[in-house]
């Protein structure tokens, strides 16, 4: 573990249980998007997702698509 997550933690430590379990959230949450943002990074990098880019570029080149 590095210095900086040790201190980190220590400081987590001071904090109330509610107040950790919503830093333990918040932390969680990051991972998983973390997580979820290497997924699509391989995904785009092997070409899964071609198919439904060039649906989505057609899509916008036809007028088929509204602004959110």
């Amino acid at each position: 573990m590095t210095r900086l997550l040790e201190e980190a933690i220590d400081k987590v430590k001071q904090l109330s249980l509610a107040e950790q379990d919503a830093m333990a959230a918040v932390i969680l949450a990051e991972l998983e998007n973390a997580d979820w943002d290497r997924q699509i990074e391989q995904d785009l990098r092997a070409g899964k997702l071609d198919k439904l880019i060039k649906k989505m570029r057609d899509d916008i080149a036809a007028g088929r698509n509204q602004p959110l």
